[in-house]
């Protein structure tokens, strides 16, 4: 009898080692194929290039509307006196997108400010809903196109649009066809592989403006500058001293060091001797330090139009505590009017903002965008600006000659219910602008953190 217990016992418990090796080894089969599995790059950036030309084509179309309807307001304007008409054209110049504007009645010109190289209504040739448009042309080895609306009194206000703003945010990454096929724009450099569409490789991805019927082809796939490549630094490492009174003394004792960025109790160090790694496995056994890591590259992959004028850009933005303009509403008690917010804020419905917006809209709370800046002369977001900084030159100046912090600052808060622009989520919320990355859209990780400081000590005075 008790031979047969033991037996069954070595039976049962043979078998359990059995299932426990099997099923060690099914784990450990799965953990590999987990740890081996490829998702081929080619198939990762074919899916980025497609939501970057979609994002591409969407952009020209919001700047398309933006442009049709201040053309539009301008119709409006009451030209009769020489004050008036100085106003405008000190108005216009303000907008650099636009090379001249006429108001025609018939074939005549009404009025026009500015020049246009080639006024003619038949190169209006391509139609979509209120407005007309011509096709691109080249005078003088610069692009333009031409923009007509109809006014509801008969006669059609015509502007002539400088295309750099188009090279201006498809940079090197997208080549631009107009309806024709032809390619016309390829962002700094305007000598594209390709004179039509016809020529494309198969693994290019690309989307259409409806608006005009250009085709915008992503090829990102081109190298990236050598200084792109590394995600950090190279030599370098961001400190953090946890009592910033021993920095002095600790200098001193490290004195193969050199100090790149000074912002106490951040400092980048460079290293004449150490690869980033060794530096940073120094550094991390040090006992006066309570951060140590590399000094990451940061930087943005889609540059969008700025709307700074060019005259403005070098000087820094005037902060004044003034009483808003605006009249602000603690609730929306129905969806608001502002012109893009219908036909282009779709995924605002996606996160159910108007149950946000029967609750609150943000009043008292302040946002701080740290990213390029952001346009102190936004019409939409100009009178929402608290104070701002610049932590790549340590000023006030947080101009943004890129466009990114902008097109986040008016996500995040532009006016709401005003008419013109977009919708913004947090619409009564102010506005601190901080600069942490350049007019290119780079930046690095100290810069960031050195934005985040300047913040905490504008909370705390």
């Amino acid at each position: 009898m008790l031979w047969r217990m033991a037996k069954t016992v070595l039976i049962v418990g043979l078998v359990g080692i059995g299932l426990a090796i099997i099923g060690r080894a099914l784990i450990d089969d799965n953990h590999y194929s987990i740890q081996t599995k490829h998702i081929p790059k080619q198939l990762e950036v074919s899916a980025m290039d497609h939501l970057m030309a979609e994002d591409l084509s969407l952009t020209t179309s919001m700047f398309l509307k933006q442009l049709s309807a201040q053309m539009q307001r301008w119709a409006e304007a009451d030209l009769n006196t020489d004050e008036m008409r100085s106003r405008f054209q000190e108005e216009f110049q303000e907008h650099p997108h636009f090379n001249g504007f006429a108001i025609m009645k018939g074939d005549e010109v009404v009025e026009q400010v500015g020049d246009i190289n080639r006024l003619s209504l038949d190169k209006l040739t391509h139609h979509h809903m209120k407005s007309d448009f011509s096709d691109p042309y080249t005078v003088n080895g610069e692009q333009y196109m031409l923009i007509g609306e109809q006014l509801t009194d008969g006669r059609m206000v015509v502007g002539e649009v400088d295309l750099t703003f188009v090279k201006s945010f498809v940079k090197d990454m997208a080549s631009v066809a107009d309806a024709n096929g032809t390619f016309f724009v390829s962002g700094a450099n305007p000598e594209v592989e390709w004179e039509t569409t016809e020529d494309l490789p198969e693994n290019l991805q690309s989307e259409t403006v409806p608006e005009l019927g250009w085709q915008i082809v992503v090829h990102s796939n081109e190298p990236k500058p050598e200084s792109l490549q590394q995600p950090y630094h190279e030599n370098q490492a961001v400190i953090k001293f946890k009592h910033p009174q021993v920095a002095e003394t600790w200098f001193l004792d490290h004195q193969d060091l050199k100090i790149v960025e000074n912002n106490n109790p951040l400092y980048v160090v460079e290293s004449q001797t150490e690869s980033t790694e060794q530096l940073i496995q120094r550094l991390k056994r040090d006992y006066d330090l309570a951060i140590v890591e590399p000094n990451f590259i940061i930087s943005k992959q889609v540059t969008i139009f700025s709307t700074v004028p060019n005259d403005t850009r070098e000087q820094p933005p005037k902060y004044v505590e003034k009483k808003k303009q605006h009249t602000q509403q603690t609730v929306l008690t129905s969806l608001p009017n502002d012109e893009f917010f219908e036909p282009y804020q779709w995924n605002l419905d996606q996160i159910e903002i108007s149950d946000g917006w029967n609750l609150t809209s943000g009043q008292g709370v302040k946002i701080a965008v740290l990213d390029t800046g952001v346009d102190p002369e936004h019409l939409d977001i100009k009178e929402k600006l608290g104070p701002g900084y610049n932590a790549i030159d340590d000023s006030a100046n947080f101009s943004d000659a890129h466009g990114h912090g902008t097109h986040v600052a008016g996500v995040a808060a532009a006016l709401t219910n005003n008419v013109t622009g977009i919708a913004g989520i947090s619409f009564n919320s102010t506005i601190l602008p901080v600069k942490v990355l350049n007019d290119q859209g780079e930046g690095s990780s100290y810069e960031v953190a050195k934005g985040i400081y300047w913040l905490l000590i504008k909370v705390q005075m």
